[in-house]
């Protein structure tokens, strides 16, 4: 075994710094076999250990923390490099057994299989805003993988991308979209997998998605997809996302990103503590002066004209209150398949669960809404049943820009501006 850290030589840091410079010059992206941001050039002694879960990148209050899964239990050396130089280091590796297995025999689809799991993780503390954060994992045979950071910084602006309800194969396209517009961070609404999908596995979600987390870091919500067959919430979204931000290994939790506080809550469980501890990350972020705004992301929406109306809302109306009195002025969510655009008490709810699954008619519930609650569907700007994702542009002085994006030809589908608060 080698040693945690060991000192670059001079061709092995050549090597790795030509690798990073040419995936950045050639813009060239993950999803061949081999992985993220494949290059040539690693050591060639030992075969090519193929990942069976991507690499990505979580913020949290420690630092960023790197995971990647293998099937076997050899650590992969990684480089990271900062402003402070590179370093190579050795990855802590936690193994399962998993029972769990999805193959519908699609020829190409790659099934999540049983056996030996290798989840390997690398440390990123210290960490600078502002600066920009690279990692290279050597995979053996002479292939490197490579993806990179920057750490937001309070004070300026940020661009956050929001992506939810992922469903195969349409995901890869909604995904490439909001890659494109090179987010700080992305933020997934939950629904990451659906077991009711012949194209649908863990592996070929993370395959999915390379386009955004070789990018950018991940923070997810936690969706009712996630709570599937063969304890998947366990053995999967558990396994593999958590615990992320403050919240300990709850599905409701925080995390800083440079001038932006972003809450997670957790629509799927009845947590009694979810409340309590929501005020109180609230009253604790409106009183941080360095925060430009508070963001808060659910999966199941709290306004929505489709059939997912919410007919008890005293839950909504008690999260709608703290909102308010806390001073958040965007709330995101998932669960209906399209996109709306609700204004209720100068507080913007954006739904947003275009990220594949089959489109949700977005008027199904509205006779019965305007029945029950007749003012309530007159709060709703936008309703597009389409397939999607929204980038929220975070200006320094705290005013917003959000943009849906459409994966058709015409693009942008609905813009509009949250002043400073």
């Amino acid at each position: 075994m080698p040693p945690p850290e060991t000192l670059l030589t001079r061709r092995r840091f050549l090597v790795l710094t030509a690798a990073i410079s040419a995936a950045a010059c050639t813009g060239r992206k993950p999803g061949d076999s081999a992985g993220a941001g494949a290059m040539d050039s690693g050591d060639s002694s030992l075969p090519k250990l193929d990942f069976s879960k991507l690499p990505y990148v979580q913020l949290l209050d420690a630092g960023a923390r790197l995971r990647f899964e293998t099937l076997e239990d050899r650590a992969l050396p990684v480089t990271l490099t900062g402003p402070d130089g590179s370093r190579t280091v050795t990855p802590s590796l936690r193994e399962d057994k998993l029972s769990y297995v999805w193959d519908y025999g699609v020829d190409w689809v790659e099934p999540d299989l049983p056996g030996l799991h290798v989840l390997q993780e690398v440390w990123i503390k210290d960490l600078q805003p502002g600066q920009l954060y690279s990692w290279v994992i050597d995979q053996g045979g002479g292939h490197l993988s490579t993806g990179s950071f920057r750490v937001p910084l309070a004070g300026t602006g940020l661009r956050l991308g929001w992506i939810a309800d992922t469903m195969a194969p349409t995901s890869t396209l909604v995904a490439a979209k909001l890659a494109g517009t090179l987010p700080e961070l992305v933020v997934h609404g939950g629904d990451l997998v659906y077991q009711t999908s012949p194209t649908d596995t863990w592996v070929g979600w993370f395959r999915a998605m390379a386009r955004l987390t070789t990018v950018a870091p991940l923070a997810v919500a936690v969706g009712n997809h996630e709570f599937e067959d063969q304890d998947e919430i366990s053995v999967m979204f558990d396994r593999l996302l958590m615990p992320q931000g403050d919240g300990a290994g709850a599905h409701f939790n925080t995390t800083r990103a440079g001038p932006v506080r972003l809450i997670l809550i957790d629509t799927e469980t009845s947590d009694v503590n979810q409340i309590t501890w929501l005020e109180s990350a609230l009253a604790e972020a409106a009183a941080d002066d360095s925060l430009s705004a508070i963001i808060v992301g659910m999966h199941r929406p709290m306004y929505t004209g489709s059939s997912e109306w919410l007919q008890d809302a005293t839950q909504r109306d008690q999260w709608h209150a703290l909102f308010l009195k806390y001073g958040v002025r965007l709330v995101l969510a998932g669960h209906v398949h399209g996109y709306e655009h609700w204004l209720v008490d100068d507080i913007h709810y954006v739904v947003d669960g275009g990220g594949g699954g089959l489109t949700t008619n977005l008027d199904e519930g509205l006779k019965d809404l305007a029945a029950a609650r007749p003012d309530e569907p007159k709060l709703r700007l936008n309703a597009i049943r389409s397939y999607g994702a929204t980038a929220i542009d975070l200006a320094s002085d705290g005013s917003m820009t959000i943009q849906r994006l459409g994966i058709d030809a015409e693009g942008i589908q609905d813009s509009f501006s949250v002043p400073a608060g």
